[in-house]
């Protein structure tokens, strides 16, 4: 098998018909993320060991009882820094100009109101809190975070 590592891909065709493996650094994740749904396997290497492979769905899977919320705040740092100290936040990371904060139980629609409310009785001026779908970025940081 070859390997193939480009800055630029395109991810339309199979890569397996090929036998190429498709090298994706992390900022080229969110933008594949869509792409790869349903399409062969994605591998995850970390300190040059393979550390998580599956399909996307398989690895999103990660989360199976955990929620993901989505906050936008003026300032998403602070926001980050105040929801590390909430009890029911496991972990939090920057994605984007947004934080995705992985709540340590499944109910994300219940937990929203609060850490809102919370958020701004800080003083933090929060736009939207939403729950979203894992992405490829939070399963890669997880499976790096597990890996040690």
């Amino acid at each position: 098998m070859k390997l193939k590592i480009t800055t630029e891909v395109s991810l339309n065709e199979p890569c397996v018909d090929f036998g190429f493996v498709t090298w994706l650094d992390v900022e080229v994740l969110q933008d594949e993320d869509d792409k790869r749904a349903g399409q062969g396997r994605v591998a995850i290497i970390h300190a040059g060991r393979l550390a998580a492979l599956g399909t996307t769905a398989e690895l999103k899977a990660l989360f199976a009882n955990r929620a993901i919320v989505e906050v936008h705040a003026a300032n998403p740092v602070e926001a980050m820094r105040l929801l590390d100290e909430m009890p029911e936040i496991e972990k939090t990371s920057l994605f984007g100009t947004a934080v995705h904060a992985v709540l340590k139980g499944d109910r994300a629609n219940a937990a929203m109101p609060a850490l809102r409310q919370r958020l701004e009785s800080s003083g933090m001026r929060v736009n939207s809190v939403g729950p979203v779908q894992p992405s490829l970025e939070d399963v890669f940081l997880e499976v790096v975070e597990k890996a040690g």
